[in-house]
């Protein structure tokens, strides 16, 4: 009904009205917000290319500015430590494939002697542990700046901003206990009828979220806690999420539809970063249920020096109580990932700067290359344990895959990769040391001097698998909704949430005397109640 008299502002108001009127305001909206959130992690580049364009226009009769390549990592310190540590990681690859006396990779053996894979899995070691990692950034080293004496204090020597307790408040302010959660509000045992109350009025406001899913409006109510599950009926809500177009003759389909409202809020609020053009994801349940049976099929049809590894580190991970039930379900998950090789283009960070590229073998393609593994992840300790959680929230190991690997792609791969970017592994453990030793100095130099320990020993652990089989798994998805929800500054919580820990048992670490009893008093963390621990850490320290 547009006229050509009509003026910009009737204009503006009449495709509004057609919009609305036809159900796509929402999701124009989403697909704004996507491309603005996606947009973030590239702006600062941006923005140095925009300044010497600007100073080109404004000063053309000066000589020109050479266009240099702006690096990924800005301190030369880190990048050589993260070139060596890759370097490392690919070598050793290259060792266990000697030491085993097999290729990189082969067609898969058609007889299956299920002994002799058990033994060989037995017989092997973890090509990196979290130790491996923070003995590598320990080391790093700012020849520059060896006098300060802060620096001294902890293990990680560099010296990086870090926000303060103020800050932190700021960024954080929905955790207020001014404000109800879950996790706090549902668990009072002296009144289980409001309990109740609450997680239903939770429960609705939810629903009604999800029936217009608005990415800003999920990530609000998500700062908040999300409750467990609805009923069946919600599972085929509408899900605003991103499709991974990587210009392959095969679409990559993101997300399937879970069965619970945690899940939903979860697919909704992710966005995945690719370099390409961005699609809604209009994947069906079939097309996505085939694209993660090709990559079972790829680990059927070939044998990775790596799978061993990462049958390993499953094999270790149902040994926890809590994961017992999900040996297969883990297995077909982590060998999927290890063969899908669009996680690397849907990360914001390089995942490795030395790939293992394969020679093809005349038995795999003759005359072509492969990385190994095609995901770019060279396996490691504890890495199952960041996807464990989720067998509480999927029934079926290819619903959950894709979740999984939202989350791996867009939070957990910046806790494996050696980087000073914001809220990469370096930099939280800088928080950390930060935090502690400010607020309670006297307990920092308690654990180094007296007892002779460094108390990121301790908490690396947690950080590096996202509290994963350390605390009881509700309060796990409990700090993983938070997370989500605060996007960016989401795995700031790690480190917060360690020095919490720190504060609620210092009374105890006074008393240790060793190194034997410090330990103890960190042995079971599964009494924690996560959420209002971290309230009161965060509003009442000082």
């Amino acid at each position: 009904n547009i006229q050509q008299s009509d003026d910009d502002h009737s204009i503006k108001l009449k495709v509004r009205e057609w919009l609305s009127t036809n159900n796509k305001l929402l999701s124009l909206k989403n697909e704004i917000c996507k491309i603005l959130l996606s947009s973030a992690n590239t702006h600062s580049k941006n923005q140095q290319q925009s300044t010497t364009l600007q100073y080109k226009d404004q000063f053309a009769w000066k000589a020109a500015i050479p266009e240099i390549a702006t690096p990924e990592e800005p301190l030369d310190i880190v990048a050589t430590a993260r070139n060596q540590w890759d370097k490392r990681l690919r070598y050793q690859v290259r060792t266990l494939s000697v030491q085993q006396k097999r290729p990189l990779i082969q067609k898969q053996s058609t007889s299956d002697n299920a002994s002799d894979t058990s033994s060989e899995v037995l017989s092997l070691r973890y090509i990196y542990t979290c130790e491996d990692l923070l003995e590598t950034l320990a080391n790093i080293h700012n020849a520059n700046n060896q006098n300060s004496a802060m620096l001294q204090w902890g293990l990680i020597k560099l010296d990086l901003h870090t926000p303060n307790l103020h800050e932190l408040r700021m960024k954080f302010k929905e955790l207020h206990p001014r404000y109800k959660h879950l996790g706090v509000d549902d668990c009072n045992t002296h009144n289980k009828q409001n309990n109740q109350l609450f997680l239903q009025h939770r429960l609705q406001k939810g629903r009604q979220y999800l029936e217009n899913a608005y990415i800003p409006q999920l990530r609000e109510y998500a700062k908040f806690g999300i409750p467990p599950g609805i009923r069946t009926k919600m599972w085929n809500a509408m899900i605003v999420t991103i499709n991974d177009d990587d210009n392959d003759d095969e679409k990559k389909p993101d997300d399937e539809i879970p069965p619970g409202i945690r899940t939903k809020m979860w697919n909704a609020m992710i966005v995945t970063i690719n370099d390409d053009e961005k699609k809604p994801d209009d994947d069906t349940e079939e097309q996505k249920e085939a694209y993660f049976n090709r990559l079972l099929d790829s680990v059927d049809d070939t044998d990775m020096i790596t799978d061993c590894l990462y049958r390993l580190d499953v094999d270790q991970t149902v040994d926890h109580q809590d994961f017992f039930p999900f040996d297969d379900f883990l297995n077909d998950i982590m060998l999927a990932f290890s063969r899908d090789s669009a996680i690397p283009k849907m990360t914001g960070i390089t995942l490795n700067t030395a790939l293992l590229i394969n020679h093809a073998d005349d038995h795999i393609k003759s005359g072509e290359q492969q990385i190994i593994p095609p995901c770019h992840v060279i396996p490691f300790h504890q890495q199952t344990l960041l996807c464990a959680p989720l067998g509480f929230l999927y029934e079926e190991p290819k619903n959950a895959y894709f979740m999984f690997r939202k989350l791996f792609c867009r939070f957990f791969c910046k806790l494996h990769v050696i980087s000073s970017a914001r809220n990469t592994i370096l930099s939280l453990c800088k928080v950390f040391e930060c935090l502690l030793s400010y607020l309670y100095p006297s307990l920092f130099f308690h654990c180094v001097n007296h007892i002779g320990i460094q108390p990121l020993t301790i908490a690396f652990p947690w950080i590096f698998t996202g509290f994963a089989s350390y605390l009881k798994n509700e309060e796990v998805l409990n700090i993983w909704d938070r997370m989500i929800a605060y996007d960016d500054d989401g795995l700031l919580l790690l480190p917060v949430i360690c020095v919490a820990i720190f504060h609620f048992r210092k009374d105890n670490l006074f008393a240790c005397d060793s190194k034997e009893n410090l330990h103890l008093v960190f042995q079971d963390l599964r009494t924690i109640k996560v959420i209002p621990l971290l309230q009161h850490f965060l509003f009442t320290a000082k």
